[in-house]
């Protein structure tokens, strides 16, 4: 396989115990939840030799064994914080965004799904209420900005690019 790069996170023990003490572990086929540090996007992050690296791609490795970078590991459950393994499945960049137009995370033209209409009404009744909007963002995993354009009226698309007219879920998005 020359010119293709593996990972090779290559945790020893200490890591190996420090990165199983972030991840709460649930009974049944619940996920298990990265308690550590996130991304934006609610991704675990772990640190490796000092450079971060997002907690699923190392659960996998370490489950599963090295895997060409330039793959994703999807998750079957949609949850980004969920490190457990059997979640997490390896493929294409193009499988990924197949999945998510499946999903309904994303439409077939490549606008994002992961707001509802009803999300949308749920955002500003918070920030009516008072709710800032980092806290907004963070408890649908959101940017910050993505809610500031909701609050605004302006690009509503900057995080869900539903189109006015359409419906999701029983919603209709005006």
């Amino acid at each position: 396989m020359d010119g293709v790069k593996n990972t090779a996170f290559q945790l020893d023990e200490s890591q190996l115990s420090r990165f199983w003490e972030k991840v709460i572990k649930q009974d049944g086929d619940k996920c298990w939840e990265w308690s550590g540090s996130r991304s934006q996007q609610g991704y675990g992050k772990f640190g490796v030799k000092r450079i971060p690296q997002q907690a699923h791609r190392i659960s996998y490795e370490i489950a599963f064994g090295p895997f060409d970078a330039k793959m994703c590991i999807c998750h079957k459950c949609d949850n980004p914080p969920c490190v457990r393994p059997d979640h997490l499945f390896l493929g294409t960049h193009q499988e990924n965004t197949r999945d998510m137009i499946r999903k309904r995370r994303m439409a077939s033209d490549g606008l994002n799904f992961k707001l509802s209409a009803s999300d949308v009404l749920k955002i500003k009744e918070l920030a009516e209420r008072g709710a800032i909007p980092f806290d907004i963002a963070k408890a649908f995993l959101v940017t910050r900005t993505c809610v500031m354009g909701i609050l605004k009226g302006k690009r509503r698309s900057a995080c869900s690019l539903d189109k006015p007219g359409q419906e999701i879920g029983g919603d209709k998005i005006e």
